[in-house]
């Protein structure tokens, strides 16, 4: 009998697998681990994400309140992960997606606007529409660090 289960979040289970399965599959990181840059221009906003981030198990959280401030921060530190306001005190945070995007580090953008007033480069990108909850924080972070090939859960059976 071979069988494959591979569930995303803090478990990873895989028995019996003969498949060549590409290696991203197996770089999963607990989010103990990854480095999460939260761009938000409201301090109490920004707190607020931060303690939500350590809730669901985040340590190694940065924050930065405007762009300038935000690629500085990327220049010169590693980031697996950021957190991106719209509206930075009236400024879009779009060159600070650019920047991540051209590093293939994954983001998510938070607003208090609808997913409509984003700029059409960034339609793929998720958003979370203030205010949100732990879940969906939690969710859109394991949504966006799940290698690109797999969104989900897998699970087949085949019985020699």
């Amino acid at each position: 009998m071979k069988f494959l289960r591979i569930q995303m979040g803090t478990k990873l289970e895989i028995r019996g697998c003969d498949w060549d399965l590409p290696s991203e599959c197996f770089r999963l990181k607990t989010k103990s681990g990854i480095h999460i840059l939260v761009v938000e221009d409201e301090p109490m906003i920004g707190m607020l994400i931060e303690d939500m981030l350590v809730e669901i198990g985040c340590k190694n959280i940065e924050t930065a309140v405007s762009i300038d401030s935000a690629l500085k921060y990327l220049a010169n530190a590693r980031t697996d992960f950021a957190i991106l306001d719209v509206n930075l005190s009236g400024a879009h945070s779009y060159p600070v997606a650019a920047e991540l995007r051209s590093r293939k580090i994954p983001f998510v953008f938070v607003s208090g606007y609808d997913a409509g007033s984003l700029d059409a480069a960034y339609s793929d990108v998720h958003i979370l529409q203030k205010p949100f909850r732990i879940g969906d924080l939690d969710s859109a972070i394991d949504l966006a660090l799940a290698p690109s090939s797999f969104h989900g859960t897998i699970e087949t059976r085949e019985n020699d």
